[in-house]
């Protein structure tokens, strides 16, 4: 009876290791196939990420070519202004006549600064975007590395656990 029942607690105890590595087996499985999804989802996001920032900068640098007409424009007013004001200055004009052309350099030279502003800052956002587009190339290709690395990962435990269960199934050829 003694024999009997110490073949019986290893028996127990050899069938409850094996299914314990087994279960670790598909623990594994599980755990890779949620990385691999979870990298898909990353590849997909940078995809996507790209895909945006190359259309932000391709409105920027529009945006850019707009402001830059913008800066000509106030730059060409205020030369219009500054050649009126030399003619009336040249031609005597009364004072209220050469103020009023003053005024409107002072404000075409305002506009002008304000132009150029312009056209630097939408210069620094395109600078930004591109920036941002490297950075996400390298976050795609990084994540696309990890994918690849997770795919073949779970191949590998998928092939564990389906040898495991071969091992499981030859030990106990009535279960």
């Amino acid at each position: 009876m003694k024999n009997l029942s110490s073949l019986t607690v290893a028996t127990f105890a050899l069938t409850a290791g094996v299914l314990f590595n087994l279960g670790n087996a598909q623990g594994t499985v599980d755990h890779e196939t949620a990385a691999l999804k979870k990298d898909s989802v990353d590849v997909k996001n940078d995809r996507k990420d790209v895909r945006h920032n190359k259309a932000a900068i391709k409105s920027d640098k529009k945006d850019v070519k707009s402001a830059a007409k913008a800066a000509d424009v106030a730059e060409d007013k205020l030369d219009a202004s500054q050649s009126q004001l030399k003619k009336d200055s040249k031609n005597g004009a009364d004072n209220h006549e050469i103020t009023k052309d003053q005024v409107a350099v002072a404000n075409d030279k305002h506009d002008l600064t304000v132009a150029k502003a312009e056209v630097k800052e939408e210069k620094a956002e395109v600078k930004h975007d591109k920036n941002q587009l490297k950075k996400d190339k390298k976050d795609l290709k990084k994540d696309k590395h990890d994918q690849k690395q997770n795919k073949s990962d779970l191949e590998e435990a998928k092939e564990q656990a389906n040898h495991e269960a071969k091992e499981k199934a030859a030990d106990n050829p009535g279960h």
